[in-house]
């Protein structure tokens, strides 16, 4: 059975884009580039603190301690970077905010 999907460029073009971003961290992670893991102020940085907080609260970021109670919260970068692709038309650039 053959399925046929609709979809506009827009969508193509950000599916293509989300799976290319999604393919070269795995890359570059692997290869000891970049660290498998981002610590909560990076992610601040970012997405923004209120971003963040509500993504952790809401699950859709798993927080990962080293340790117990005041310990730094890190979490999964590939976790985080698909979060931002997933959420990617929500932030708004600072050169799009002077426009």
């Amino acid at each position: 059975m053959k399925s046929i999907v609709m979809m506009t460029d827009d969508e193509l073009n950000d599916m293509i884009a989300s799976a290319t971003a999604y393919a070269i961290s795995r890359a570059l992670e692997k290869y000891g580039e970049i660290p498998p893991i981002i610590s909560r102020q990076e992610m601040i940085k970012q997405a923004g603190r209120l971003n963040v907080d509500r993504a952790l609260k809401n699950g859709h970021l798993t927080p990962i301690k080293k340790g117990k109670r005041n310990s730094k919260v890190y979490c999964s970068r590939l976790e985080f970077d698909q979060y931002l692709l997933s959420t990617r038309k929500k932030f708004i650039d600072e050169e799009e905010r002077k426009r």
